[in-house]
């Protein structure tokens, strides 16, 4: 296509990236609320009457939204060339149906409405589908908008949205306590607040923005600001550590932990400095060379991004010069280099090619890798639910008082925040440095599932705080895997579907281990002692349980080793193509300040 002879187009209004980004990490904050269960459960099973079973359905439909991730998925990438109202309309969506779905069941609980218990577990659907809503207005937008720091992406936006949890915990310990039912109304108003705050912020920016590529200073850069994002993230999880030790020894009183919940609200607001010093609230393009086609370079995501960042000015093709007319039923792929598939010096079809892959989500659901990936979450976040949905039971079983449970929550949400960092950051760091391929660390992850799965199987209470901690990190681990594994193996350009029904596993994963299993084992194991209807005491309540998870978890470390294996080769290419971006963006910086000088 021809340049319009009209004069140069006009760049809409975009908020910056890393504006976006802040509201990102708010929204992925209230998407964690749902993790907040076994702070209210007791309750709930109060107010209802509930059995065990009960109990546990209903926990795991709070926790279930996964089971909708088609619609906000296919709905985002039917939006997705439309930059400022698709997310946004999703984000919206999602703080909505959190409203309603977690308000209604408050309301049932006090008395207010009369509902039958098909209809209150469809509201604790309703409520829990938010957390899929918010997951892809955030992290499908802001994996376009960084698409060469998809492992920083989704470490930082899944560490908040593991921190969530243990932010809500603190807010119980130090204003609700013990009123569960008090502390449920807060979560269901809170995304409304959001909703009007941060949704108007949220945007991808389909061009690189002139902060990206004038760093003054390493603090100002892409990943200086990721890792100052880190920080505030670490920041809150030591500050947890160390105060929920300190209560271990020193029970706090009620106005003591209401000095700690306004420290930790203080600690979270520091995010919002990370845009500043990134050219303000309004985004501005790079003076970069611009696409003849400017449809497609709203298309290219990553490969158009990296080649206008390495300043690849020199004849630049568009798709039809570039053999873009490749066979429509294989996946297309991203080739080693981001500049060789744009320059006018290479043009391979995309069937020829080697690199990272672009499928369909009807390629994904034929493809043997994408459901090793899927079983591995599976499993993984399956043990993670069931320690999370049941650990103020867990704690009464083995002997202590279930108003203890508190400081289980807060450490298991913190080291499951620390999870998310560990998986979102060394990974990526060891990617760009040596090439380490990603999927390995699902084979870690799985390896960890079966050792802590095993430890909780014999734990007793005395060690039921360090299996909490275990599993809470293993959990984390898999939650920052899940976007960046499904982004690189299956691609950005349908990324919003495919990773969809990827978060189909750890739905599914909850509702098989904790409420058919350990909800099921567990009024077993009452009945046999004869204990109060409705309650288990002792340490085989939830033994068997454990025992099967780590069998799984075991069998799928062999099924994660054969997907690393089977993707090797494909991780080779793209640590050639991020060496020639580091390269290229260097040679760009030298260029740019010889032209200063």
């Amino acid at each position: 296509m021809a340049p319009s002879a009209a004069g140069p187009t006009i760049t809409p209004m975009y908020v910056n990236k890393w504006a976006t980004n802040v509201s990102a990490i708010f929204l992925q904050i209230c998407g964690g609320l749902c993790y907040t269960f076994s702070l209210y459960s007791s309750d709930l099973k109060s107010a209802f009457n509930f059995t065990q079973p009960q109990l546990e359905t209903l926990g795991s439909c709070l926790v279930s939204g996964g089971y909708f991730a088609w619609i906000p998925g296919l709905t985002y990438d039917y939006l997705r060339h439309h930059h400022k109202f698709g997310p946004r309309l999703i984000a919206a969506w999602g703080c909505l149906n959190h409203f309603i779905g977690f308000f209604m069941v408050w309301a049932a609980a006090k008395g207010y409405v009369t509902i039958p218990y098909w209809l209150l577990a469809a509201f604790a659907l309703l409520g829990s589908s938010a957390v899929v809503f918010l997951d892809s207005a955030a992290i499908v937008t802001c994996m376009r908008n960084f698409p060469n720091e998809r492992g920083n992406v989704g470490g930082t936006l899944k560490s908040f949205l593991g921190v969530s949890a243990s932010l809500a915990s603190s807010i119980y310990l130090g204003a609700y306590q013990p009123d569960g039912l008090g502390f449920l109304l807060f979560v269901a108003v809170l995304p409304l607040f959001v909703a009007v705050l941060a949704v108007p912020f949220i945007n991808h920016v389909p061009y690189v923005e002139e902060a990206e590529v004038n760093q003054k200073h390493w603090f100002l850069s892409t990943g200086g600001r990721f890792l100052a994002t880190y920080a505030v993230a670490g920041a809150i999880v030591v500050y947890q550590l160390i105060t929920a030790s300190i209560s271990e020894v020193h029970p706090y009183s009620m106005s003591q932990q209401r000095d700690i919940m306004i420290g930790v609200l203080l600690l979270l607001f520091l995010v919002l400095l990370t845009p500043f010093g990134s050219g303000g609230l309004k985004s501005q393009p790079a003076p970069l060379p611009t696409m003849e086609n400017s449809d497609w370079r709203e298309e290219g995501g990553e490969d158009v991004e990296s080649a206008q960042l390495l300043g690849n000015g020199g004849g630049q093709s568009g798709p039809d010069s570039a053999g873009q007319h490749g066979k429509q039923d294989e996946p297309r792929r991203r080739g080693p280099s981001a500049v060789q598939r744009h320059s006018s010096h290479t043009n391979l079809h995309p069937g020829q090619e080697k690199g990272m892959p672009e499928y369909t989500l009807p390629q994904c659901l034929v493809s043997l890798n994408y459901w090793m990936l899927w079983s591995a979450l599976m499993v993984g976040m399956g043990a993670g639910f069931t320690m999370l949905n049941n650990l103020g039971q867990m704690v009464e079983a083995l002997g202590g008082r279930r108003e203890g449970q508190g400081i289980y929550v807060l450490l298991f949400t913190t080291l499951n925040t620390v999870g998310r960092m560990v998986g979102g950051y060394v990974p990526e760091k060891l990617l760009h440095a040596r090439g380490t391929p990603r999927t390995i660390f699902a084979v870690v992850a799985s390896l960890m599932t079966c050792v802590a799965a095993l430890l909780s199987a014999f734990t007793s209470l005395r060690w039921l705080l360090a299996c909490a901690m275990m599993l809470g990190f293993v959990f984390g681990w898999h939650w920052s895997l899940m976007p960046v594994l499904t982004s690189e193996l299956f691609g950005l350009h349908h990324f919003a579907s495919n990773h969809a029904v990827m978060h189909l596993a750890p739905t599914v994963g909850g509702f098989l281990c904790s409420a058919l299993l350990a909800g099921n084992v567990y009024d077993i194991r009452g009945v046999a002692h004869s204990d109060p209807y409705g309650t288990c005491f002792g340490p085989d309540c939830y033994r068997l349980s454990y025992l099967v998870i780590a069998g799984m978890a075991g069998l799928q470390s062999f099924a994660s080793y054969w997907l690393y294996l089977r993707t090797h080769e494909v991780y080779k290419e793209e640590y050639k193509r991020l060496r020639s971006l580091f390269i290229g963006s260097n040679t760009a910086m030298v260029i740019q300040m010889r032209l200063l000088i």
